[in-house]
């Protein structure tokens, strides 16, 4: 029993440990009095590794657009993410001290600080959107949309459009992002002939969302017809997907339905409207700002295809490694397993050639990995286990 509870303890250290990486700070301090001095010394040394490890995270150039922002809040949080220091050995010289600090850190702790300051994402990219929402009177046979009004006899239609917008507006900006308001501005002028109709297909969109600067797209409809739970009621169902323009893919959907009073025109159900508009645009707003925080917007799915006799073991371990090279907010997803290969795929914020130069001088601990070619979204890497 005192040997099992003892391998217990070891093997209870050994994870704890793993938890945290260790870093080793000299600190030259200018003071006569050693007590005083070793206070400095700890607190330069942590915030050193704070300032070190933040920008190992987040990279060079953003850490620069956020300098001020990391001084004033992610440095006084660093007790969150350094729960432990030690001072290794002391030495006076002259009238000032010498130390080297033991600093132990958590990765997965400073990247939630990370997180919460928003700090994974760009100051320059604060998604904005270009909303493309068709509104429909099922029951009418009417129909609006901001890129051809000219097709659009409904003029109650039209108010519930502007309405919706004005709401979809609010809830991005209450989230630090912007989203184009192009009825109120009247921005159907910007609509080149060819695409003044009815539909626009997703090219189109996204021509005309990189037209006006934007990165994401909403690609929606509201649908207003007879309820199915009252008499002289209307229904009112909203569909939204915000994507990227980069790549057509959703980053964010909402589907909502609400039913309105009996005996209620159009015109008298706007603050029904305004209502599932606000929640709409909040909901939506939520889940694009949560993207924005994790620097995951824009992002685009890369695959990473790795060769070689790997055992299971192993493979989960070079994963790992991968996964801290990369500096992933998420990890990777395992999508193909062949004899001898695996295909991993990944959300990743730039280009595939930069993801290939960051992989080919990037050291696997035990292991060796070579780049053997990329091709579109492809990256293919033989790796042996040394």
């Amino acid at each position: 029993m005192k040997y099992i509870l003892i391998l217990f303890m070891v093997l209870l250290a050994s994870r704890v440990e793993a938890q945290f990486k260790t870093v080793i700070s000299n600190q030259l301090i200018q003071d006569a009095d050693e007590r005083q001095a070793r206070r400095k010394a700890i607190d330069e040394a942590t915030d050193a590794v704070t300032i070190e490890m933040v920008r190992n995270e987040i990279g060079p150039e953003r850490y620069r657009e956020n300098k001020s922002k990391i001084e004033n809040e992610v440095k006084p949080l660093k007790n969150r993410f350094i729960p432990f220091f030690k001072i290794l050995s002391s030495q006076k010289e002259g009238e000032s001290f010498r130390f080297s600090i033991e600093v132990k850190f958590s990765p997965n702790d400073l990247k939630q600080v990370l997180q919460q300051k928003g700090l994974f994402a760009s100051v320059e990219k604060n998604g904005i959107t270009l909303p493309f929402i068709e509104f429909n009177n099922q029951m009418t046979g009417e129909s609006f949309r901001w890129w051809s009004p000219v097709f659009s006899t409904a003029k109650d239609l039209e108010n519930v459009a502007l309405t919706f917008e004005e709401e979809l507006f609010e809830g991005f900006l209450d989230k630090g992002l912007f989203l184009l308001r192009p009825q109120a501005f009247n921005m159907d002028h910007m609509i080149p002939p060819f695409m003044r109709k009815t539909y626009l297909n997703q090219t189109e969109m996204i021509q005309l969302t990189h037209f006006k600067k934007g990165q994401l797209y909403i690609d929606g409809r509201m649908d207003i017809f007879a309820s199915p739970l009252r008499q002289n009621a209307f229904r009112i169902r909203v569909q939204l997907s915000c994507k990227q323009t980069a790549n057509g893919k959703s980053v964010a959907e909402v589907v909502k339905t609400l039913d309105s009073g009996s005996g209620q025109l159009l015109s008298q159900i706007r603050s029904d409207i305004r209502t599932l508009a606000q929640d709409s645009g909040e909901d939506l707003a939520s889940q694009v700002y949560d993207l924005w925080q994790r620097g995951a917007l824009e992002a685009q799915v890369i695959q990473l295809v790795v060769t070689g006799n790997l055992n299971h073991q192993q493979i989960l371990q070079f994963k790992k490694l991968l996964s801290e090279k990369i500096g992933l907010a998420d990890g990777l997803t395992e999508r193909l397993f062949e004899p001898n290969r695996i295909t991993f795929e990944m959300d990743y914020n730039g280009e595939v050639e930069k993801l290939k130069k960051q992989l080919s001088q990037a050291r696997f601990t035990g292991f060796q990995a070579q780049i053997l070619e990329s091709q579109g979204d492809q990256i293919m890497m033989e790796v042996r286990s040394l």
